[in-house]
């Protein structure tokens, strides 16, 4: 992989998802933090279900 970016990951979804914008204030990256809040969430329950089945 390419060296070690050492911009917040926030940041660089940001980035992916609004390519020619830039980040302005910590303000503009709070929908970036949900959609990782809810990653992470659906991320634990895919494996507390994986594990209960198994």
């Amino acid at each position: 992989m390419a060296e070690q970016d050492k911009t917040p990951i926030r940041e660089q979804i940001f980035k992916l998802l609004f390519p020619h914008a830039r980040v302005k204030r910590q303000s503009d990256c709070v929908i970036i933090d949900q959609i990782l809040v809810l990653t992470k969430h659906y991320y634990v329950e895919k494996e507390r279900e994986r594990r209960g089945r198994g």
